[in-house]
């Protein structure tokens, strides 16, 4: 039940933005995008060498792209992340949605800047 709760609000905390009080800007810093030869997904920056994402995003030719999601920018800031490890959940299966989450281990540690930061995880 504890998992549950935690994915939820982690998937919640996905969903919102980040606003800037000077600015008006919406950002999303921990965000990354999954590109994949089928189909895109997103992911959250957890810890500055580690996404969380859904296991059934772990596709053919996965890419791990940060960008600068700051929507007023008109050519955005883009940088493909390499990665080490991927780790899904155990019983996780393609025919069923339960215990549809992964672990992405990143090659190197990402510097955290006011553009690229971790997720804000209660604890």
């Amino acid at each position: 039940m504890m998992y549950i709760l935690f994915f939820n609000l982690l998937s919640v905390a996905v969903a919102l933005p980040m606003f800037h009080d000077d600015t008006g800007e919406m950002e999303l810093p921990y965000l990354v995008y999954l590109r994949s030869s089928f189909q895109p997904c997103t992911g959250t920056l957890i810890h500055p060498q580690w996404v969380v994402t859904a296991a059934h995003c772990y596709l053919l030719c996965l890419k791990i792209i940060w960008q600068d999601y700051t929507f007023n920018d008109r050519q955005p800031t883009e940088q493909e992340l390499p990665y080490e490890k991927v780790i899904s959940h155990p019983n996780f299966t393609s025919i069923s949605s339960e215990h549809d989450i992964m672990l992405i281990k990143l090659a190197t540690s990402i510097q955290l800047t006011k553009k690229v930061s971790k997720c804000k995880i209660a604890s």
